[in-house]
């Protein structure tokens, strides 16, 4: 919920045309935010049993060592695997995600992005049980998520998922955005969002080897609302019934959907979550912020759109 004060000073720093600071301002309200440049690397040892030392497959992430140290129980040799781990943080959730296979860093849009190979490399960004990211009939403000994202074209598989806590079918609640060449074969981006009983779906062009400010808002009245670089691309306002489907899963993962190992080829930056449908003049400002634009020049600043912005944000007391 606003206070007063903190929506005097987002007035302030639209009316002064300071968009950086608006922007900024939301990204401080946000649920969850992974900036995607706090990668954490360690390294732990496993012990290995006897039994099990066949079913290892060694490889440059894994080596088995020998140890002088005698067990109380078993006077043999113990066996140990060093296994490299690699957390990515939710600086404003708290948790941490953690990444499997091939996953690489490079330089993002605002600063370290992660990319996946397509093969076998994807992220587990958490568990999100009873929540509105995991759980959308559960949302009371509405829904919105937003990252930079490029992605490869892989013509080995119809179907190519980036980021979502819903599976590849229809009647896995949460929300999915994805690729699927199988119904078009265009360049394109897919966004879903299903709460149990229904399911809403947009898709719209998105080319390839590019960054791509991706974005959307849901709500349970509204429906859904997409955004690229900071332009409404399309709507889904009704959505279709769908039959719930048991168990669900409600883990957030990155580069496969979270009911099978099917693996994309992308690059993703600066993901982040609000438990509410952002305004599309916040969409824009956020866009603006990380392709380091200035909007003072743009429409969205005249006198009447800092009027309307004002009572919206009066709108949230």
């Amino acid at each position: 919920m606003y206070s007063f004060s903190k929506i005097i000073v987002d007035y302030l720093c639209v009316r002064n045309k300071l968009w950086f600071c608006f922007s900024d301002a939301l990204f401080a309200e946000s649920v969850h935010y992974w900036p995607m440049d706090r990668m954490n690397i360690s390294l732990i040892n496993l012990q290995v049993s006897a039994d099990s030392l066949s079913a290892f497959h060694v490889n440059s992430k894994e080596k088995l060592i020998s140890s002088n140290k005698v067990s109380k129980d078993v006077s043999s040799t113990s066996r140990w695997r060093t296994e490299v781990v690699s957390k990515i943080v939710d600086v404003k959730g708290g948790g941490a995600g953690q990444a499997f296979g091939n996953v690489v860093t490079s330089q993002g849009i605002l600063n370290g992005s992660v990319s996946t190979d397509g093969a076998h490399g994807w992220i587990r960004m958490g568990h999100f049980i009873s929540t509105c990211l995991g759980e959308p009939s559960v949302c009371k403000d509405g829904l919105t998520v937003s990252l930079w994202l490029k992605y490869n074209r892989t013509y080995t598989q119809p179907y190519q998922y980036f980021l979502g806590t819903s599976g590849s079918l229809d009647g896995y609640r949460g929300f999915l955005i994805y690729q699927n060449f199988q119904n078009d074969n265009r360049d394109h981006m897919i966004v879903k969002v299903e709460n149990g009983t229904r399911v809403w779906r947009r898709s719209f062009l998105a080319p390839s080897d590019t960054w791509l400010y991706v974005s959307f808002t849901w709500t349970s009245s509204k429906g859904l609302i997409v955004y690229c670089n900071g332009s409404l691309v399309g709507y889904d306002s009704r959505g279709q019934k769908t039959a719930p489907i048991q168990p669900y899963y409600t883990t957030l993962t990155l580069g496969r959907p979270n009911d099978k190992l099917q693996f994309s080829r992308g690059t993703l930056d600066d993901i982040a979550v609000w438990y509410r449908a952002l305004h599309s003049r916040e969409v824009a400002a956020m866009f603006a912020r990380g392709a380091g634009l200035d909007l003072e020049a743009d429409s969205v600043i005249a006198e009447k759109g800092e009027l309307l912005i004002f009572w919206q944000l009066l709108l949230r007391l």
